[in-house]
């Protein structure tokens, strides 16, 4: 019987051009048959494997050229942004300075606020 499974165990492996039916041993050609279905099934799961990791990245891609028109987008917002907040600052100080009544102290609260304190283009890096 030892005899039997050890000469089982050195049996060729199926290959492609191996007819399984010309095989005379019943279990040796279901196990063909079952090597022979696990290929073809792990061929089918690399070729699903590799159409997947394509599909990813495309999207990755995708994603990097919105990620990346969303950030010089945000970017140029927050220069809008700051143009805006000088623009209200130097507005603000000079109708504290030429007495309109609506200085810094009473409309703001930014009291002793100078252009050199307002947003610059050095707060968006």
């Amino acid at each position: 019987d030892q005899q039997n499974s050890s000469s089982k165990e050195v049996a060729v492996p199926p290959t492609p051009d191996v007819d399984i039916y010309k095989v005379t041993d019943k279990e040796e050609r279901v196990r063909m048959k079952r090597v022979l279905a696990n290929r073809r099934s792990a061929r089918e799961s690399y070729q699903r494997r590799k159409k997947m990791l394509s599909s990813l990245e495309s999207v990755i891609t995708l994603l990097e050229k919105e990620n990346s028109g969303l950030l010089s987008e945000n970017k140029q917002l927050r220069l809008e942004i700051m143009n805006y907040q000088r623009q209200l600052g130097y507005s603000l100080i000079m109708n504290n300075q030429f007495g309109n009544g609506m200085g810094l102290n009473e409309t703001s609260g930014m009291t002793g606020v100078s252009l050199q304190q307002l947003p610059t283009e050095q707060h968006l890096q």
